[in-house]
């Protein structure tokens, strides 16, 4: 996926789980909190994270592996 279709999935699912994969192959299952210009805020359980979209290489949301 290219950055602005990074940034339009992620926009598209604040406050929703989506399925991220990055650029070192892990996918991991998070909650979208919020964006910016450089990144996102996602949480995991518990835990919140900062990350910036040059280390995500595709967004999928869980309504889409229906």
């Amino acid at each position: 996926m290219s950055r602005e279709e990074i940034i339009q999935a992620l926009r598209a699912n604040v406050d929703r789980a989506v399925r991220v994969t990055f650029v070192d192959g892990i996918t991991e299952l998070v909650t979208v909190v919020n964006l910016d210009n450089e990144g996102f805020v996602n949480q995991v359980g518990d835990e919140f994270f900062w990350t910036v979209f040059e280390n995500v290489s595709e967004v999928q949301s869980e309504s889409e592996r229906i």
